[in-house]
């Protein structure tokens, strides 16, 4: 798994919409990203970051019980 990128935790106000893609898009570019895959871990039960993680249409997903 050398070609994945890991956030382990996402934390932002869930009321502003679009938080969450911004603080990826900003965690990749000021990190200088530029890898092929990313895991961003567990949604933490957070709607809205759950819906911002599928927005980027994975290609595999552990599902939790």
């Amino acid at each position: 798994w050398q070609n994945v990128y890991e956030i382990i935790i996402e934390k932002a106000n869930h009321e502003l919409r679009g938080a969450y893609q911004f603080l990826i898009q900003a965690n990749l570019n000021k990190n200088n990203i530029n890898c092929p895959y990313l895991d961003r871990q567990d949604d933490g039960g957070i709607e809205v970051l759950a819906q911002s993680k599928h927005s980027y249409h994975p290609i595999y997903e552990i599902k939790r019980f």
